[in-house]
């Protein structure tokens, strides 16, 4: 039997072989570009994120102390529970469309009758 891998060397290797490719690609200005500005809009999402989840916080405190059907409304601030519910449909729905999927199982909506040939 063979000796497992280093992974320390393999770990090495691997973030060698990244550093190189990205050096190879920052020499190509307009790739260079587009790689900052990407950075910039990752950057700016995750700011958002955290802003929206410091803001969400408070929602999430309050829903603690109250009652487990106030909770369930208020956390997710500005949804009805129409909104709620038409998404559980939609999952549902989701749900039975992948089972059938998975068993290979092709189910039709309606039956309809097979067409007589012509001769």
């Amino acid at each position: 039997m063979s000796e497992p891998p280093d992974l320390d060397a393999l770990a090495k290797q691997y973030l060698d072989l990244w550093q190189q490719q990205l050096g190879g690609i920052s020499k190509d200005q307009q790739t260079a570009e587009i790689m900052a500005q990407t950075m910039e809009l990752m950057n700016a999402g995750a700011s958002a994120f955290a802003t929206m989840a410091t803001q969400n916080q408070g929602y999430a405190d309050a829903d603690a102390s109250s009652s487990p059907s106030t909770a369930a409304s208020g956390a997710s601030p500005g949804a009805s529970d129409l909104d709620v519910a038409e998404l559980a449909r939609r999952i549902a729905r989701l749900e039975k469309r992948l089972d059938s999927l998975e068993t290979g199982v092709k189910k039709s909506r309606r039956k309809t009758a097979k067409k007589p040939r012509k001769s």
